[in-house]
């Protein structure tokens, strides 16, 4: 299952990058 964990981290990462400020604003 490391394609699927590797997936996983790289959308994680995508996600952050794209909207860190709003991603965090959203979580707290």
């Amino acid at each position: 299952m490391a394609h699927l964990s590797y997936d996983h981290e790289a959308h994680l990462s995508i996600k952050s990058t794209r909207i860190p400020k709003y991603h965090a604003e959203r979580s707290f």
